[in-house]
């Protein structure tokens, strides 16, 4: 079902059938690792202590108020007269479904009680739990490191009440499993399945699975990810204490590798070893999919339970062997194909059910399996989500990364089959069309490939990956190891990437990228490398033409100004002549794609440099005669033209600074220019240039226009008269047009106007277009509803705090021009 893409020095398919069996053994050798534990643990507590569990109740009856409460002392085991008592403390139980939390007694019927309303009488209690039951918890999930139990809540089952099969949450930072504990009690039915990769474990503990059970504490603990339920009671009530285990340690050590696992190792090393000999590197990498599923929130190496644990500690003593890279990633798998449905409803998604908190969901049984996909059109897999598991990883980001065939173990084939979907979605026939399906499978993977065939798959994840890799190298270099193996590596890396990097063109110029781009970063990295010669190569093959002007022309040069940073600062390093052909050739390029882009490119060289370094003056002289008119000729925004004033300034360069308050004063008579050229120009030039005659002379200019602006304050209108044509450029309907001969009536101030619901909207929507200063509401009597139209003031209070604010920078830069101590 996937399609392979071959690099094109890719031999044939010999090489890549034998590199996808390395794999196979790789993935074979993986499932036969195992470690202690299960996942679900149980049994009966007969050393465990009385609680004295003691419940607050509300004195009136209302479950969420503590105001003049009462306590019980719940004596056990539990009788039936104190189950009353119990309850008016209780809240019925709720579950999440999507992003909302219901109660729906068709999926779960219990009553809970909060925590905050239990406490426990006995001290020895909170001591047992801690230590002898989390002993057998730990034990027999095959857990390490110190857990802590975390109680979430007291649950009461009475004839009838059940939970549907579902899911736990991780509740809380380090949550890996959940630990019930029974407290001595009399019932019948109420079985707890817990069910895990086709295994299920059933935990009967009601009183007809002993003579002593209604005499005993129980406990049970499961993994969160495990699908489990309660069957219903069928007699009689079950109380239950429900904790959270977490890792009490955040970043608790894996295990070491049991040493029935070293031959396990040794295959693996010997497969690494002949993967990362090969050239082509097909399959890139192996994804593995873990026997347990994480959320994105609870995917680290600490919250690794059973098996999985034990495969990442055999792959960590591989990488110490064969060097890999090693990942947890998070996979998706996604069909989509055309439906034929017993379901007539035009669109459907699937139900899903878990405990209360948003996270691994499950099936409903009542809506899944309504939908039959006929025929594939498309099948994929894709990694996402990347948690590095060795030190000096590089971050890949979040972006989902394709995998081809023979790169995930086991097939997304086979977990098609063997796994119902996590969620679908059906879309119903259209006129063109028939009825589509899309299913998606969600799993857990450790991803690994061959340290050596690291770059393509950091390609693949994007070039800030890459860079970023290229920087941890660098960093690893210091300055007294000119020859050392570190530097050499990143040199390597280095010419590697530079090789690479006009193919991945399109991923270096992402705009989705925030903040500066990847080949600003990669600059940087090149200049702490100090390597001129690398340098002068990355720029003359994918910045000067002709790839230059193709990247300019293909991505805008809009934001490419960001390079002149990093450029100075090699200038700075190596000298102005050591760069002085390839700057002036990028500014070439630069003022064929845009004037003001070159300007800015020019200006950041300058900022970035030393005005009175003699080189740098002579690659300004060559580029300031072109640039400033061209500047004038633009709308360039006030930061850039304050930063060139202070330029300018810096260089002495008065022809230049004449020409920019010529700029200026041609168009003052602008308001747009005053207020969004002038004003934020002279306040950020207010902090560092307010001596400057030629700062004097643009604020003489800015204070003679705000005089001008100011000296007429607005006067409020004498009737209600407004300008229907605003709403009338929006829309002319008959309906809209009733709008429009009200504001243009100077008489009225409002519109009562009743309107069926379609009508309404749209009048609605017109107004909020047309920005008329109208508020309107619907009076929800009669048949059909009033829309109220009301006019109000809102154009003249607009007027008034423009003016004042107009004023108040009037104010401000006259006492500027006042010279200090006057």
């Amino acid at each position: 079902p996937y399609h392979h893409s071959r690099d094109m020095n890719t031999s044939g398919p010999l090489d890549l059938d034998r590199n996808i069996k390395l794999l196979l053994e790789i993935g074979t050798m993986l499932q036969g690792v195992h470690s202690p534990g299960d996942f679900a643990v149980g049994g009966i507590l007969a050393d465990a202590p009385n609680p004295g569990l003691t419940i607050t109740l509300p004195a009136d009856n209302d479950a969420n108020s503590t105001a003049k409460s009462s306590t019980l002392t719940v004596g056990l085991p539990l009788v039936e007269p104190l189950v009353p008592a119990i309850k008016q403390a209780c809240q019925l139980a709720p579950f999440g479904i999507g992003e909302q939390t219901v109660v729906d007694t068709s999926v779960r019927h219990t009553w809970q009680v909060d925590p905050s309303r239990i406490s426990f009488a006995n001290p020895a209690w909170h001591t047992y739990v801690q230590t002898n039951i989390l002993a057998h918890v730990k034990e027999g999930l095959g857990m390490s490191g110190v857990l802590s139990a975390r109680l979430y809540k007291l649950l009461l089952y009475e004839p009838g009440s059940f939970f549907k099969p579902h899911r736990d949450t991780e509740k809380e930072q380090g949550m890996f499993a959940t630990m019930v504990v029974q407290l001595p009690c009399s019932y019948t039915g109420g079985v707890l399945r817990v069910a895990h990769n086709n295994t299920t474990h059933t935990f009967d503990q009601s009183a007809s699975s002993s003579q002593s059970a209604a005499f005993s504490t129980h406990y049970a603990a499961f993994f969160c990810d495990c699908e489990h339920e309660v069957e219903m009671l069928d007699s009689g009530y079950r109380l239950c204490l429900v904790y959270n285990v977490v890792h009490a340690d955040p970043h608790p050590e894996i295990k070491v590798v049991p040493a029935d696992h070293h031959h396990d190792v040794d295959v693996i090393v010997n497969c690494m070893y002949q993967w990362h000999n090969t050239d082509q590197g097909i399959p890139h990498r192996l994804a593995y999919i873990l026997e347990h599923q994480y959320t994105q929130a609870g995917l680290h190496p600490s919250e690794l339970k059973g098996s999985d644990r034990a495969v990442i500690s055999v792959l960590k003593q591989v990488n110490e062997r064969v060097p890999i890279d090693l990942y947890l990633c998070l996979i998706e798998i996604t069909q989509s194909g055309s439906a034929s449905s017993g379901d007539t409803s035009y669109y459907k998604r699937s139900r899903r059910w878990h405990d209360e908190d948003d996270g691994d969901l499950y099936d409903d049984e009542d809506d899944g399996g309504a939908h039959t996909m006929e025929d594939v059109f498309e099948e994929k897999a894709c990694a996402y989500n990347f948690v590095p598991l060795l030190p000096g990883l590089v971050s890949i980001s979040n972006k989902k990364i394709p995998l081809q065939e023979g790169e995930l173990i086991p097939p997304a084939f086979e977990i098609r089959e063997e796994h119902d979907p996590d969620d679908e979605k059906y879309q119903g026939p259209t006129g063109n069309a028939g009825a589509t399906l899309d299913r998606w499978w969600h799993k857990t993977a450790v991803i690994m490939w061959p340290r050596n065939h690291q770059l393509h798959m950091l390609l693949e994840a994007g070039m800030d990956v890459v860079v970023s890799r290229l920087a941890a190298l660098v960093d690893a270099v210091t300055d007294d190891e000119e020859g050392s193996e570190k530097r050499a590596d990143a040199v390597k890396y280095a010419k590697n990437v530079i090789a690479r990097w006009r193919t991945q063109s399109g991923e270096v110029w992402n705009r989705s990228y925030p903040g500066p781009g990847p080949t600003v970063h990669m600059l940087e990295c090149l200049a702490r490398l100090a390597d001129l010669d690398i340098i002068k190569e990355f720029i003359a093959t994918n910045l000067a033409d002709p790839a230059g002007t193709t990247l300019f022309a293909s991505y805008g040069s809009s934001k490419w100004h960001s390079i002149a940073t990093p450029l100075s600062m090699i200038a700075n390093q190596f000298g102005w002549t050591a760069l002085f052909r390839e700057i002036v050739g990028i500014f070439q390029i630069f003022s064929s794609n845009g004037v003001q882009s070159a300007a800015l490119f020019v200006l950041h060289l300058l900022l970035g440099g030393d005005p009175q370094d003699t080189h740098m003056r002579a690659l300004v002289d060559k580029c300031l005669y072109q640039l400033l008119p061209a500047l004038q000729s633009v709308s360039a925004a006030a930061p850039e033209l304050a930063a060139w004033f202070r330029i300018l300034e810096n260089l002495k360069n008065t022809d230049g600074q004449d020409k920019m308050i010529q700029y200026f004063r041609e168009r003052m008579t602008s308001d747009q220019v005053i207020e969004h050229r002038v004003i934020p120009v002279l306040r950020d030039l207010a902090t560092t240039s307010k001596d400057s005659p030629y700062f004097r002379q643009l604020l003489e200019l800015a204070i003679s226009r705000l005089q001008q602006m100011t000296s007429t304050p607005p006067t409020r209108p004498k009737d209600w008269k407004m300008d229907g044509g605003m709403l009338q450029k929006i829309c002319g309907c008959s309906v809209c047009m009733q709008v429009v001969d009200f504001m243009n009536d100077p008489s009225r101030q409002q519109l009562r106007y009743p309107l069926a619901e379609v009508k309404r909207k749209h009048v609605h929507r017109t107004i909020d277009s047309s920005r008329a200063c109208l508020t309107h509401i619907t009076e929800r009597q009669g048949s059909p509803f009033t829309m109220v139209i009301t006019k109000t003031e809102g154009e003249y209070e607009q007027q008034v705090r423009h003016h004042n604010s107009l004023l108040e920078v009037y104010n401000e830069f006259n006492e500027l021009m006042t010279p200090h101590g006057s």
